[in-house]
């Protein structure tokens, strides 16, 4: 009889202990693989972002960035922070190991290849897919390999953009009091200028002219930016508005040309050989007649 319930509680015992092994192996195969992705420290000095659509090379020359074969100056804070994230990247889980890339958007033709570069250097290169449910990840993969990572931060909404969009937007800074002399020259009125005295500000012929609305006006060119530079701008378009700075460092002239059929204004400049449009609030702002800054006191 004692022999007979040792030998029931040892079976017991067994089904105990294989029901736990059991246990234990669906909790190990149902965890997730934790990939880990070294971050990278280096000095970068080019990247690559292409697609099925287009090829954006990026490459550093003395400090600057430049764009393309047409050595577009390039936004450096907006294209190093681009760097940053391919070269540390914050992987989540491994979501698939099967090859297979379609579902995340990873095959080839649609993925978005970013390659970041140090000297000749590859530093890494990675395959973009599409964004995670919840916007705030993103499916990756590394070339030739077959694991699928969910990484944190929308990578694809980052590098889904153009070379324009990667373009350098500031034209100049100044300091507004090292304006000496402000022209104006509205198309279909006579320009008009005015100068700056310890007193304030007067028209060149003398009259009293309201100081508070010219700061206000000159403050306009302290950070002067570009809205964008269209592809396909041309140096035409009927000139309504001619504005010249005179400086301390120099003339710097801002010439506001007819509105585009898209809505922004083109406009030029002698700060940059290129053509470039102004959102139409800012091109109000800046078109002006010499009558408005006269005082209605006089």
């Amino acid at each position: 009889m004692i022999q007979g319930l040792s030998r029931r509680k040892t079976v017991y015992l067994i089904l105990i202990a294989l029901l736990l092994a059991v246990l234990v192996l669906q909790q190990f195969l149902g965890r997730s693989v934790q990939p880990k992705v070294a971050p990278i420290e280096a000095d970068v000095s080019a990247m690559t972002i292409a697609d099925g659509e287009r090829n954006i090379e990026l490459r550093k020359n003395g400090g600057e960035w430049l764009i393309g074969s047409e050595n577009y100056p390039g936004d450096a804070d907006k294209i190093e922070n681009l760097a940053e994230k391919i070269l540390n990247l914050q992987p989540l889980e491994q979501v698939s190991s099967s090859g297979y890339f379609r579902p995340y958007r990873l095959e080839e033709e649609e993925a978005i290849r970013v390659t970041v570069y140090s000297g000749s250097e590859e530093l890494r290169s990675v395959l973009i897919g599409k964004a995670g449910t919840t916007g705030r990840q993103s499916y990756i993969r590394f070339p030739g390999e077959k694991e699928v990572i969910l990484v944190a931060d929308n990578l694809r909404r980052d590098f889904e953009l153009s070379a324009g969009d990667l373009r350098e937007k500031q034209l100049f800074t100044l300091d507004p009091a090292s304006i000496r002399r402000i022209v104006l020259a509205k198309t279909g009125e006579e320009p008009g200028g005015f100068i700056r005295s310890d007193g304030g500000w007067t028209s060149d012929s003398g009259e009293a002219a309201d100081a508070d609305l010219l700061d206000q006006y000159v403050r306009n060119f302290s950070a002067f930016s570009a809205a964008d530079f269209p592809e396909d701008a041309v140096d035409t378009g009927e000139l309504i508005m001619q504005i010249i700075l005179e400086t301390d460092g120099g003339d710097i002239s801002v010439e506001i040309l007819t509105e585009t059929e898209e809505g922004p204004y083109l406009a030029r400049s002698s700060e940059t050989p290129y053509i470039f449009s102004l959102a139409a609030f800012k091109a109000n702002q800046l078109i002006k007649s010499p009558a408005d800054f006269l005082r209605g006191d006089q």
